[in-house]
């Protein structure tokens, strides 16, 4: 039978060897683990460690990289016809967020037919669907559609807008 012995305790403020010879783990009590005076932090050294200096706070993004020089927002985006808000239409409900797609895949898109016709809302339906089921590499979706004879690679991005709330955004990956 193996018998116990009494190690005591640990006192608070005090160090103790954790390993080697004349640890607790080594079979000594913790009177004997007892780091000697010539090994422990002076408290001249332990002021001086916990009083270093502290780089330099800043509070926000303007103060560490200076002002905005030029910003484009998505409602200008938007109104300058670069982007095409589709968010109404049936195919982006399969999305939580706002959706819009960029001029080059609206033209691609569209096509002649008109933004009213049948031909268009399933051709944004197979889109949308493709996009919400693309692999997903981060906040973007890469996926591959048929439109017509033609196989698009297209990207999916969902990001802040500008109001910091979620967008999606879709066309084609030289459009980012």
């Amino acid at each position: 039978m193996r018998r116990s012995i009494d190690k005591g305790a640990p006192e608070p403020g005090k160090q103790y060897h954790l390993t080697g010879p004349r640890s607790i783990a080594a079979g000594n009590t913790w009177a004997e683990s007892e780091v000697g005076k010539e090994h422990q932090a002076q408290p001249e050294q332990a002021e001086h460690q916990e009083h270093t200096e502290q780089p330099e706070q800043r509070e926000s993004l303007t103060d560490y990289f200076g002002p905005v020089i030029s910003s484009y927002s998505r409602a200008q985006a938007i109104e300058d016809g670069v982007l095409a808000d589709v968010s109404e239409t049936e195919a982006a409900k399969l999305f939580k967020h706002p959706v819009a797609i960029t001029s080059d895949l609206w033209d691609v898109l569209v096509k002649g037919k008109g933004a009213e016709s049948k031909v268009w809302n399933a051709r944004l339906w197979d889109v949308c669907y493709m996009a919400r089921h693309g692999k997903i590499d981060g906040p973007d979706s890469w996926f591959k559609v048929i439109v017509g004879n033609r196989t698009l690679e297209l990207r999916a991005n969902c990001g802040p807008g500008d109001d910091g709330a979620p967008v999606m955004t879709i066309g084609f990956p030289g459009d980012f």
